[in-house]
């Protein structure tokens, strides 16, 4: 996982909205609130940036150290090597 972590198969990966829609959270100054996304809106999403928060990932992020892996637990979208699907 620290390989794909540090390099990514796609660094960055672009989505457009099909229809009107609205994400439930990521809203407003906690976050909290949901967000319209209208028609046409293009989001674009940079698995290498994601990949290197300290706050994830602790320190040295720019570092290939599979040990890391022994004290953390990031969550299902802190991690998405495989693109946010099942990486058993």
């Amino acid at each position: 996982m620290e390989s794909l972590r540090l390099y990514p198969v796609f660094p960055i990966m672009g989505r457009s909205a099909t229809q009107d829609t609205k994400l439930p959270v990521g809203g407003g100054p906690n976050q909290d609130e949901s967000i319209f996304i209208p028609k046409g809106t293009v989001a674009n999403m940079s698995w290498y940036a994601l990949h290197r928060d300290p706050a994830v990932y602790v320190k040295d992020v720019e570092t290939f150290r599979p040990a890391r892996w022994e004290s953390i637990q990031p969550t299902h979208w802190d991690l998405m090597g495989f693109g946010g699907s099942n990486r058993e």
